[in-house]
């Protein structure tokens, strides 16, 4: 078991091995169409221990997940032939700013929030001033629920958990 990296060691995660999920154009056909199926969450996460706990908290949950994506350019590339339902993202990945990610996400109408280490008051841009921004570290609880407001709620919403 490894302890968990998101503090008060409200659970652990065993090791995974991380899967990507084939881009599936059908699967973010909106709230309606996630009654036949587990909602897809896109994960963009550089760190190892953190993008692991992510992908098994959310498939023990019931999710389907699209990554974990390390850098931008894996996840923009997915993307091109890839619709997640909602995208959990850090603000600096190992290859810079997600500026360009949240941008194309915001174009493609998809809901996401920020989970980052960073407090929101020192974010410089623009493309997330809207997001829920979940500050690391945190209960996995939270992040679940804003998981939760942003599949109900299908849109970016300003303010922080």
């Amino acid at each position: 078991m490894l302890p968990s990296p998101f503090g008060g060691g409200d659970q652990a995660c065993t090791s995974r091995r991380s899967v990507t999920v084939p881009p599936d154009t059908s699967r973010g056909a909106g709230i309606d169409n996630m009654a036949s199926r587990p909602p897809l969450v896109m994960v963009v996460e550089d760190e190892a221990a953190i993008s692991m706990m992510l992908e098994g908290v959310m498939e023990d949950e019931g999710y389907a997940v699209a990554g974990p994506f390390a850098t931008c350019a894996s996840a923009l590339k997915w993307l091109t032939s890839g619709t997640p339902d909602c995208a959990v993202l850090d603000t600096v990945l190992q290859d810079g700013s997600c500026k360009d990610l949240a941008a194309e996400l915001s174009r493609r109408n998809i809901p996401f929030m920020v989970f980052s280490g960073n407090p929101p008051e020192t974010n410089t841009i623009q493309e997330i001033t809207e997001a829920i921004w979940i500050e690391k570290p945190a209960l996995l609880q939270t992040v679940l629920d804003g998981l939760s407001d942003l599949l109900v709620e299908p849109r970016r919403r300003q303010g922080s958990r």
